[in-house]
């Protein structure tokens, strides 16, 4: 798998226009726990959209702290592979 600063690069290079991903990157360069939930700067998360076979439902859940539906997905606790998180994270609370 491509790492996540390689993912970035490839994004940036058919999106030049947008900012954040120049800012990931930077902040990738600067950091050095960027998978742990502590780190003082910021942090990735992995996120997970399921959809239903014909494309018509979501499964989203209810963030208690933001009030607010959302994505499935968490913090990536020291994992580096996103996709491995999202996945992770989707199972755990969806239970699917």
């Amino acid at each position: 798998m491509k790492s996540l600063k390689q993912m970035i690069r490839n994004y940036t290079q058919a999106h030049p226009e947008e900012r954040a991903p120049y800012d990931m990157l930077k902040f990738l360069d600067d950091e050095t726990s960027y998978f742990l939930r502590d780190s003082y700067n910021g942090h990735f998360t992995g996120s997970a959209w399921i959809v239903s076979p014909d494309r018509s439902s979501i499964l989203m859940t209810h963030h208690k702290k933001l009030r607010k539906w959302i994505q499935l997905g968490g913090h990536a606790d020291g994992e580096s592979n996103l996709l491995k998180v999202a996945l992770r994270e989707a199972k755990e609370e969806s239970g699917i």
